[in-house]
């Protein structure tokens, strides 16, 4: 939390003090507060990012706003011989709302992290219903693990069970694993998600998908049978999110039977032959249609899958084999996440965090 202080900036095009008539205009309530360790990526000293992650539709008000704060910080810290990341924040805030730039209540504003324990309370007690209040939940884990395990264990009704049973595990807790055992063992799949580029709304995990992963992050042996039992009914006709499901959940426990039932389903027809290594391969594999996604779709397949049987443990060397074909694919997104895998020791599986 070290200077978590917050810049301001209005989030609506009448933020400017001036219209395009130059008549000054009064700073709107509606604003966007942005960390000021946002503004300096990690590892990157030299570096002031205070215009970016804004919505596309404020450009011109992060111009000028985000502009004016990441040039002052900037001759801030020239003049002071220090990093942005050490300049003083509140001397910088006075400037920008001497300037008219920042609203005077800045200056008084209180950061809202760490959240209270009450408010973490109340969060856990409300997240049954429909996840209501998880991103709170979600920003202090530490502090809500003690109350969704007694949570969990008081809840009388299914579903309210599930929900925290799901919570827990997908932060790497085990209290609620049986639950999540039975939830994946007496369900069918559903309607899962396939790539889409630029038309991605809304989850890209179906309802089982998440439990599966959330089961997967248990670290609970006893969930590579079951899980197993879904990869076996899954071809090259599976949406790529129920795949991409079994993956993650089987990658976090690792082992010689996952990994062999990831190789089965690689090597079912259609799933593997997707990296375009020369150009030719490249001609012959990408669609003529600007918005069909299925060749895509069937890469981030087979890639995810090998990277998932390489960290179980592989199996006939097949997962390093694809990924080495990856490595030298001419799309770079997928060799470089090719390459990073391959520098992880097989069979590395995964690790609970709490």
């Amino acid at each position: 939390m070290d200077k978590f202080v917050r810049f301001i900036v209005v989030a609506a095009l009448s933020f400017l003090p001036f219209t395009q008539e130059g008549c000054k205009r009064p700073l709107e309530d509606s604003v966007h507060k942005i960390s000021s360790t946002k503004a300096v990526p990690i590892n990157r000293e030299a570096v002031n990012e205070s215009a970016r992650d804004i919505p596309a539709s404020y450009d011109v008000d992060v111009v000028v706003v985000g502009g004016t704060s990441g040039g002052v910080a900037a001759a801030m810290a020239a003049k002071a011989g220090k990093s942005v990341r050490d300049i003083d924040i509140r001397a910088l805030q006075k400037h920008l709302v001497e300037k008219g730039n920042l609203p005077e209540n800045v200056l008084t504003d209180k950061d809202s992290f760490p959240l209270s324990k009450e408010k973490i309370k109340e969060a856990v007690e409300r997240v049954a219903n429909e996840y209501e209040g998880l991103e709170v939940v979600l920003a202090q884990p530490e502090d809500a693990m003690p109350l969704l395990r007694e949570a969990y264990k008081a809840a009388t009704d299914e579903k309210q069970k599930l929900a925290y049973a799901h919570i827990l595990g997908m932060l790497g807790g085990a209290t609620g694993v049986d639950t999540l055992l039975e939830a994946v063992r007496s369900s069918e799949w559903d309607k899962g998600w396939n790539f889409t580029g630029m038309g991605q709304y809304g989850a890209s995990v179906s309802p089982l998908d998440s439990i599966i992963i959330a089961l997967g992050r248990t670290g609970d042996k006893r969930a590579v049978k079951i899980i197993i039992e879904k990869v076996g009914q899954l071809d090259q006709n599976s949406e790529f999110s129920h795949c991409r499901a079994v993956a993650m959940a089987l990658e976090k426990i690792g082992g010689a039977t996952a990994a062999r039932s990831v190789a089965t389903l690689l090597k079912k027809p259609g799933m593997m032959g997707h990296s375009f290594t020369d150009i030719e391969q490249a001609r012959r594999g990408t669609p003529a249609s600007d918005s069909d996604t299925m060749e895509r779709n069937c890469s981030l397949r087979e890639l995810v899958l090998a990277a998932a049987l390489y960290r179980c443990g592989d199996y006939e060397g097949l997962g390093g084999k694809i990924l080495r074909e990856y490595q030298r694919d001419l799309r770079a997104h997928y060799a470089r996440y090719a390459a990073a895998v391959l520098k992880e020791a097989p069979g590395r599986g995964g690790k609970r965090r709490y």
